[in-house]
């Protein structure tokens, strides 16, 4: 009898844990960027806390969009001649127009990861996306 119950806490402990770590993995993709989650789409389990935690510091603190005048021989490659980053949602396209308000980075196959500053020129128009190196902790 003092087995069973024994047996019974451990069930209900077991249990009442796995359902907390369910709910937690739930609420980060029910609250999960949607810049995020449009890339990942019906990947979303793939999303670890780190990889979530490392694709918000990106967006928040090294992706900067600025207006610049185009200057005659600049170098900035076109936002046209780079890829999609389509590996997890296929069905991505290009953005037609640019708006600011809703244009999403990380659609691109963009320099994120580069040791220095990479600069992109959106055709068309007077805005450069720049994406800053990471800084390496020592």
């Amino acid at each position: 009898m003092k087995f069973k119950m024994v047996f019974s806490s451990v069930i209900i402990l077991v249990g009442a844990i796995l359902l907390g770590f369910s709910l937690r993995a739930q609420d980060r993709t029910t609250t999960l960027d949607p810049r995020i989650a449009e890339v990942y789409r019906d990947n979303k389990q793939l999303l670890s806390e780190a990889r979530v935690n490392a694709l918000m510091q990106l967006l928040n603190e090294r992706v900067e969009i600025k207006e610049e005048a185009f200057v005659s021989g600049e170098k900035h490659q076109l936002l046209s001649t780079v890829p999609l980053f389509n590996k997890y949602n296929t069905a991505l396209t290009r953005d037609v127009t640019f708006d600011l308000n809703t244009f999403n980075v990380l659609k691109y196959n963009l320099a994120f990861f580069e040791n220095r500053d990479a600069l992109y020129r959106v055709d068309n128009t007077n805005f450069v996306i720049i994406i800053h190196q990471q800084a390496y902790r020592r």
